[in-house]
This record gives structure tokens, sequence and C-alpha cells, in this order.
């Protein structure tokens, strides 16, 4: 476990985790090459080479399609580890100015 004085990692990160080592572990995970995580992820393989290099910060849309190639996604979890379920849209809440 992380302490507050390791130094921050390198990078572009999702919570404390750096987004090239979740990318790489992710496409090993599933014993896929860069160009077959490309592939399936609807992405040219120097953007997967990019990510993993730490030299690219990717959208969360295309975070999610790497990350969907292997089979994963992403999920919030509250510090004890628990699922957050998304809030239901509700059509008839508004606030005073028309918004949810």
């Amino acid at each position: 476990m992380a302490s507050a004085l390791d130094p921050p990692p390198p990078g572009p990160t999702v919570g404390r985790f750096p987004i090239a080592g979740l990318v790489r572990r992710a496409r090993r995970i599933v014993r896929l090459s860069q160009h077959q995580m490309a592939r399936f992820a609807k992405v040219s393989p120097s953007t997967v080479g990019r990510v993993e290099a730490g030299s690219l910060t990717p959208s969360m849309a295309v975070l999610e399609r790497l990350l969907g190639a292997a089979g994963l996604y992403l999920t919030v979890v509250d510090q004890n580890g628990r699922l957050v379920q998304p809030m239901a849209d509700r059509e008839d809440v508004h606030d005073g100015a028309g918004r949810r």
C-alpha cells in the first residue's frame, strides 16, 4: 500500500494507479499484443503504445475501450471497497432553474 511519503506515480493516473500500468496490465492479463488490443478497442496501435508509455493521456471513452478489449471496466468504489451505484435520473425532479 502506498504511503503519503511515497512519490506520486509518473504520468496520468486513475486514483493512485498510473493509466499506463493499468492498460499494460489489462493487455497482458488477456495476452494481447498492442496491435490486437488496438483492433479490439478500435484505436490505432500507436495509441496503445503511447498510452502504455505514458506519453498520451487517453480520454475516458478511449480508456474504457482499451480496458474493455481485455474484458475489464471501470467502477467507482468507496473507501471500504463497496461499489457506488449511480443515482437514477428522474424526469420530475428539477431545481429552481429547471436543471436535474
